[in-house]
């Protein structure tokens, strides 16, 4: 009988200790699943509301806004901000991206800043595991892109 509870102790443990160290990788896959849920809203929205949606980061790396210009005057207004996010919101990680934004147009297409014709948004965990988003021309995000 006490082999038995012994078997069943060691085996618990081990168990127990596979999934402490895979929980790691699960909140970055959630981080991750929260910033594409968000990106895909930004261009059902841009569509839904005919009207470009903003998706920019945060000056200091530590998250991101989405911004949709309702009364179009260019201005960011109050009520006018769609989403923010911080390393809080998404279980202490960091979002950051290349090039620093860009638009969802209404048509679903999508124009990143700078020089590129796609955006880059990278997901890094306390640890430094990173997960990628690419973000095309289409307006599509690719959960499943490896740089």
């Amino acid at each position: 009988m006490a082999v038995v509870v012994a078997l069943i102790a060691i085996i618990g443990g081990v168990g127990l200790w596979t999934v402490i160290r895979q929980v790691p990788g699960f909140r970055l896959n959630y981080a991750a699943t929260q910033v594409l849920g968000d990106l895909r809203r930004a261009r059902s929205q841009a569509v839904s509301e005919n009207l470009p949606v903003e998706f920019s980061f945060l000056e200091d790396g530590s998250g991101y806004s989405l911004w949709a210009d309702r009364d179009e005057d260019g201005q960011r207004d109050p009520d006018e901000l769609v989403t923010i996010r911080f390393p809080d919101d998404l279980a202490g990680h960091r979002v950051t991206g290349a090039p620093m934004g860009g638009v969802f147009h209404p048509r679903g297409t999508f124009t990143p800043g700078g020089d590129s014709n796609t955006m880059l948004v990278t997901i890094t965990s306390p640890t430094g595991t990173a997960r990628h988003i690419l973000v095309a021309p289409s307006g599509l995000a690719d959960p499943s892109f490896t740089p």
